[in-house]
């Protein structure tokens, strides 16, 4: 009976693991064939379409990294601020202070961007600076729907944190911050990473909220590929699309593995 059992859960696996993989594989054969334009099953394999992929877009991934580490990392310092002071603060109308600062996970993302374009809009009019297009725009909005992933995660961790460790160091005399950071932090390290790692990914693929703030002088990969599949998919787009899956796999594995080595420190 439980050999059948795990038989049964293995094939289940296999089963998922191939629905979920099966369309990455068909976008890598779209990329590796001859001709502009694909065509299922390729007339013969070149990686000529890797070749082929505009300097700008190069220069959007760049431009795309930036921004996503750039909100990954305001969002793990503010999400963390946030959760401690809802979880350790005496707050008023907490249960409607926690529902603000979560509400932009349940707000479409096409909502957001026409919010933050009007809001933009308007800065630049109140303040004489001409924000639309550019980089501190895109970090605000972007950093904005980033803090509820950490929030979310960190809170959840420290409900469950043993607050005696912390009071024990400042027993032995250390201040309520020197023990934040030599105690608590290191035991939340792991929540404020995978918020932060989910924020990384968030960013770097919204389309919906970037559409709308991005300008001409700092372009982005998702919004440049977003435009080109309007004119036909190439396999130029496919081989990017390959590149962009192999990478983000490789992060979420690297990931893993030091989200891993936290734990292992944390608990120690």
């Amino acid at each position: 009976m439980r050999r059948s059992f795990d038989l049964a859960i293995a094939v289940t696996a296999l089963l998922c693991a191939i629905f979920l993989l099966a369309p990455l594989v068909m976008v890598f054969l779209n990329s590796v064939g001859d001709g502009l334009f694909p065509s299922f099953p390729p007339n013969r394999f070149t990686f000529a379409p890797y070749v082929e992929i505009p300097s700008r877009w190069l220069v959007g991934l760049l431009h795309s990294l930036e921004l996503a580490l750039s909100s990954a990392l305001l969002a793990c310092v503010l999400g963390t601020m946030g959760a401690v002071a809802l979880v350790r603060g005496r707050l008023r109308h907490r249960a409607l202070i926690d529902a603000l600062l979560r509400s932009p996970l349940q707000i479409p993302s096409l909502v957001l961007g026409i919010a933050f374009l009007q809001y933009v809009a308007w800065l630049s009019q109140a303040s004489g600076l001409d924000l639309r297009g550019s980089f501190p725009a895109l970090l605000v909005a972007h950093t904005t729907v980033a803090i509820p992933f950490v929030l979310t995660i960190v809170v959840a961790r420290l409900a469950s944190f043993d607050v005696r460790l912390e009071e024990a160091a400042q027993g032995l005399g250390a201040t309520p911050t020197v023990a934040f950071m030599l105690v608590t932090l290191p035991n939340i390290a792991t929540a404020v990473l995978a918020g932060g790692f989910f924020a990384f990914l968030l960013s770097l693929d919204n389309v919906p909220l970037s559409l709308f703030l991005v300008g001409s002088g700092f372009n982005l990969l998702p919004v440049d590929l977003f435009t080109a599949i309007q004119f036909g998919l190439t396999r130029t787009i496919y081989a990017v699309a390959t590149l962009v899956c192999l990478g983000t796999s490789v992060l979420v594995v690297l990931f893993y593995a030091r989200a891993t080595s936290f734990a292992v420190i944390g608990r120690m």
